[in-house]
């Protein structure tokens, strides 16, 4: 695991679990997304893609590290979904034929009405993201917003809402957003939307069930639901759901066996910002900027979270004073 996620798994109560030798040993976890790219950080033993694989790192790439940095015990399956409605049947036939416990969809899919009751009748929790449409959608994208699915929102390590969640009243919970994952050259750089919150979700959730069968969807909700922290207005709302979930404090005593995980780490870091634009480049990696670097009266200002995070460093903000911790 990267050290850089060291801090949210403490956060949110991976950290024990972990400790305790629970780490999603026995679940499977079903990645649908772009076609799949294994990269050479990723252990073979812990990451397949039996419908074949692509040429080039992918987001569903990212997806997949995000759910082993909250599960490392855990089989991760990527499957090419996102891309044909040949890809989707593919995909929803390989699962009718081989068993997953959850499965994770960081996407939002439109006219897909064929799609659903198939989805919904496979044996396997499905976790979705909510959608980075912000306030001008109603509810959630699909699939997140049907009740068969656990609906995720973002939230940032320092406890701000993900301000481009969009907002609707099939939010379930949030979680992290900003996972660090590995890309093709083995630096780690930060992945962010509701595509990365899902995810995170879905790990956490391999944990929580580790060695276990995997329940209905509405005993997962109440569970969640008994374990988040209130966000915004108290109780469900439409921008946090039940709120931030983090793992209950008391960890399940699992008889597993360990396996074995892989450990990678980059201590290098380079960061490209321009004056005026709302792109970085993180260790060659194209990043968004919520707010572009500026000039003024001889002095340059740039955005200071976003360079601290990216460094691996948390940052916290409270009335007035920043903390930046490394």
């Amino acid at each position: 695991m990267l050290t850089y996620n060291d801090a949210k798994r403490e956060k949110c109560g991976l950290t024990e679990w972990h400790n305790k030798g629970l780490k999603g040993q026995g679940i499977t976890v079903a990645v649908l997304d772009e076609w799949p790219f294994i990269t050479e950080y990723m252990d073979r033993e812990i990451y397949s893609a039996p419908l074949g694989e692509g040429k080039s790192i992918t987001h569903g790439t990212w997806v997949a590290q995000v759910v082993h940095e909250a599960a490392p015990g855990a089989k991760i399956v990527m499957l090419p979904f996102f891309n044909s409605t040949e890809d989707k049947k593919k995909a929803i036939a390989w699962l009718k034929e081989n068993h997953v416990d959850i499965i994770n969809m960081s996407m939002k899919l439109g006219s897909c009405d064929w799609l659903w009751p198939d989805m919904e009748a496979l044996d396997a929790l499905v976790v979705a993201a909510g959608g980075n449409d912000g306030e001008d959608k109603s509810d959630l994208a699909e699939p997140a917003r049907f009740d068969w699915t656990i609906g995720v929102g973002g939230i940032y390590e320092n406890g701000t809402l993900q301000h481009c969640n969009t907002i609707g009243e099939s939010m379930d919970c949030v979680a992290y957003t900003g996972v660090y994952a590995l890309n093709t050259k083995g630096r780690a750089i930060p992945f962010h939307g509701t595509s990365c919150a899902a995810p995170w979700l879905s790990g956490m959730l391999a944990t929580y069930y580790t060695g276990r069968e995997v329940p209905p969807v509405g005993v997962v909700r109440e569970m969640i639901k008994a374990n988040c922290r209130d966000m915004d207005e108290t109780g469900k709302d439409s921008m946090s759901g039940y709120g931030f979930f983090v793992m209950p404090d008391t960890c399940q005593e699992v008889e597993v066996p360990e396996q074995e995980v892989m450990e990678s780490e980059d201590e290098s870091m380079e960061i490209v910002l321009t004056i005026g634009s709302h792109a970085a480049e993180v260790n060659g990696e194209s990043v968004a900027l919520d707010c572009a670097p500026f000039a003024s009266q001889g002095r340059t200002f740039v955005p200071l979270r976003f360079i601290a995070e990216a460094l691996g460093c948390r940052v916290d903000y409270k009335e007035g004073i920043i903390t930046i911790r490394a």
